[in-house]
């Protein structure tokens, strides 16, 4: 009888020494996480675009402010003067005046068009850039599959929950500075 106890002791002490190896082989699926919002906004280079945006959308402001000055400063001369003008003068007036601000309308909704397409060519070399890395990472750190961690607020995606551990974010966004910073220097 106890030489029965020792065999199966002794097998099942082989058994967990062969499984050991194989478990140890073979870890599962690698998984991990990125925000590329996050990153698109943390990195050097979406702060930067951040930076040349807002002075555009200045710049753009400043040009709508002024023209909006010269639609109203128009208005004002046509109110005062307007029961003292000719009635050819005053319609003359009339119509300078409607063009003005049909003119206004088309400079506001141009400028806001050229700050979104602006900030769409930013935004997309960006990201294609970030996505380049997280594929690189990915591959070079033998995970199976990066999921992206922050399209569920905007629409899209499904991860509901991921552990630091996982997210990649942080790496993401140091290979891209250094990546941004080495091409600066070239």
């Amino acid at each position: 009888m106890r030489h029965v106890g020792r065999i199966a002791l002794g097998c099942l002490w082989l058994l967990c020494w062969t499984a050991v190896p194989v478990a140890a082989a073979d870890p599962g699926p690698k998984i991990g996480v990125v925000d590329l919002q996050r990153a698109l906004t943390e990195s050097e280079a979406g702060k930067q675009a951040k930076a040349q945006l807002s002075q555009l959308e200045q710049t753009k402001r400043a040009l709508v402010d002024r023209k909006a000055k010269e639609v109203e400063t128009l208005k004002r001369e046509l109110e005062i003067q307007g029961k003292l003008l000719k009635e050819e003068v005053r319609r003359e007036k009339e119509r300078r005046l409607e063009r003005e601000i049909k003119a206004l309308q088309r400079l506001a909704r141009d400028s806001q068009e050229e700050l979104q397409r602006q900030e769409r060519e930013l935004i997309e070399r960006i990201i294609k850039a970030l996505v380049q890395i997280v594929k690189a990472i990915g591959k070079e750190e033998g995970y199976t599959l990066i999921l992206e961690r922050g399209g569920l607020e905007r629409g899209g995606g499904w991860v509901v929950f991921a552990g630091p551990a996982v997210d990649l974010t942080d790496k993401v966004i140091a290979r891209y500075n250094q990546q941004s910073k080495a091409k600066e220097k070239k």
